[in-house]
């Protein structure tokens, strides 16, 4: 319990209420100092909001104005007082023009403010880092981080370190592992032979068919392979039908209409399970976000393109020949090059196997997460004073 044992009224603002985030704040609901868990959010075309579990949620939708390129939130500023909580959640994202506006209000009403985000400019914008280092993070009573490299970033270049926190984005596991160890008893070489894969080697891509995933990059390699490998397979399951008549359409053009597999969106976890258990490598060409949590969940080595700048936080969690391997985004000849390697050698497949089960387990847990982000609170509502 905190210091007065008095509980926790915390509210979470947010763009959207994805399914991944049930878990999560369901889980922080349930910790002893907290009374309540609220989530407010907002909704958009490309990500379903999910139904609340185990706290309360509310739709308030948010307006884009100046076609886009700012975002307001009502949420910011009705639910900064005592009134509604003792803390509030912003998404800390300085698109938004109700932020600052919000986060002054919540001070001059006495309600505690974390700052949750990224925390980082895809595109290492200066002007970004200067307005959350010398504007927005002073006014904050805790930082949360969704990966340890903003974190780590915060600690060494601005006076934050004490009030700064990863909680390291993760998802539930559980239900992967339910459907893993639900098909223990069932033969993947004959669901192999229903789906006609066949024997050859099998690469895994499953998320949103966005063009900034780079799917192109999968055909070439598949292509590239195919000539020494002849039975080489890839299946692609999500949804994007755009995009996925496009790669569809190159795969035939390239001579790999029948070596790709275009599956649409699968969301049941017990039928995603078996083509996670099948497959070699799961292989995202660009752009790779919580997907690579999903693989590691089933023990797949995962292969991923890499940008120096332009990268999601989850893409920390590889640790380069222990749980997957990287490429330069776009690279062929590398991305070729890692996929031999893997399928190549059975021992190595085996090591980076267990490696990613260890990392979902040990390190980018729903556990330690629901505990990051229990310490931002616990340091928020304690302190007295750290400006």
């Amino acid at each position: 319990m905190n210091e007065n044992s008095i509980l926790t009224r915390v509210i979470f603002q947010q763009p959207v209420l994805a399914e991944y985030r049930i878990p999560f704040f369901r889980s922080l609901a349930e910790l002893d100092d907290i009374q309540d868990v609220s989530v407010i959010h907002g909704e958009s075309p490309n990500i379903k909001n999910a139904p609340a579990d185990g706290f309360f949620a509310k739709l308030a939708p948010e307006k884009f104005p100046l076609g886009g390129r700012l975002v307001w939130s009502s949420t910011q500023l009705k639910y900064a007082t005592k009134k509604h909580c003792d803390v509030l959640i912003f998404s800390c994202n300085i698109r938004y023009a109700t932020l600052i506006p919000g986060i002054l209000r919540a001070k001059m009403n006495g309600v505690k403010v974390i700052l949750w985000g990224h925390h980082a400019s895809k595109r290492k914008s200066r002007f970004g880092n200067l307005i959350r280092d010398r504007v927005l993070f002073p006014l904050a009573d805790s930082i949360v981080c969704y990966g340890l490299s903003a974190a780590k970033r915060i600690a060494a270049e601005t006076p934050y370190k004490d009030k700064t926190f990863a909680a390291l984005n993760s998802i539930d596991q559980a239900p992967v592992q339910m459907a893993a160890a639900n098909w223990k008893d069932k033969s993947l070489q004959a669901f192999r032979e229903a789906q006609g894969i066949g024997d050859g080697p099998l690469l895994l891509f499953v998320s949103r068919i966005k063009r900034r995933n780079q799917l192109e990059v999968l055909v070439e390699v598949v292509k590239r392979l195919k000539k020494n490998c002849p039975n080489i397979k890839a299946a692609i399951i999500g949804s994007g039908n755009d995009e996925q008549h496009r790669i569809k359409t190159l795969a035939t053009q390239s001579g790999v209409g029948d070596s790709i597999l275009f599956l649409g969106a699968i969301y049941n976890q017990s039928e995603l399970a078996p083509w996670f258990l099948t497959a070699d490598v799961f292989f995202y060409p660009a752009q790779i976000g919580l997907s690579i949590l999903h693989a590691f969940g089933y023990g797949l080595p995962v292969i991923a393109g890499s940008h120096p700048q332009q990268r999601n936080p989850e893409l920390e969690s590889l640790e380069e020949g222990v749980n997957g391997f990287t490429f330069p985004e776009g690279d062929v000849d590398q991305a070729i090059k890692q996929v031999q390697q893997v399928i190549n050698d059975v021992d190595l497949k085996r090591k980076i196997s267990s490696a990613a089960l260890r990392t979902v387990s040990e390190v980018y847990s729903m556990d330690r997460m629901v505990d990051g982000f229990n310490r931002a609170i616990e340091h928020a509502t304690t302190a007295r004073s750290r400006h």
